[in-house]
C-alpha cells in the first residue's frame, strides 16, 4: 500500500502468486506427513501403555 491507500500493483500481484503456492505446498506436506506422525504417535502411546501396565 502506498501513502494514498491504493494498492501497489507489483506487490499485490506478487503476493497473489506466491501465497496460494505456499499454502498448497504446506497443505500437501501436512497431508503427506500427518498420517505418518499420527501412526507413530499411536504406536508410541501403545508401547508406553503396555510398559506402564506390565511393569508399573
Amino acid at each position: 500500500m502506498n501513502q494514498l491507500g491504493k494498492p501497489v500493483k507489483g506487490k499485490i500481484d506478487h503476493e497473489k502468486e506466491t501465497k496460494p503456492l505456499f499454502g498448497g505446498i504446506i497443505m500437501l506436506i501436512s497431508f503427506a506427513v500427518a498420517p505418518k506422525i499420527a501412526i507413530s504417535l499411536l504406536d508410541m502411546a501403545k508401547n508406553n501403555m503396555n510398559k506402564f501396565f506390565y511393569f508399573g
